[in-house]
């Protein structure tokens, strides 16, 4: 595809001055750019799902810890099964994302 595009004259000479053809570099430097951009769009997005998973990882830390103060409050003689055999040593809740411990005494 054939694009026009004004340029001043002493950049059309200092061009023609390095290069042999204009389009060659034309389309060398918008690949780059082009690359730059996709890059940079990758990197926001990485942050962006980063600090999402941060947000997800506080907030099942938080529901982990309302769970075990309601289990403790309802005075439940029925240990649960991830807490019976670390009831002396403090209770720990393993869960897929990571683990919460809380001291039970």
């Amino acid at each position: 595809m054939k694009v026009s595009i004004s340029l001043p004259d002493e950049l059309v000479r200092y061009i023609d001055d390095r290069v042999e053809n204009r389009s060659s570099l034309v389309e060398l430097l918008l690949q780059a750019w082009r690359k730059q951009q996709e890059q940079q769009a990758m990197i926001e997005a990485c942050l962006l799902l980063d600090e999402q998973s941060d947000e997800l990882a506080d907030e099942d830390e938080a529901w982990q810890q309302a769970a075990i103060t309601d289990w403790e409050a309802s005075g439940s003689h029925i240990p649960h099964p991830q807490l019976a055999h670390t009831r002396s040593e403090g209770a720990k809740v393993n869960h897929p994302r990571q683990s919460v411990s809380k001291n039970t005494q």
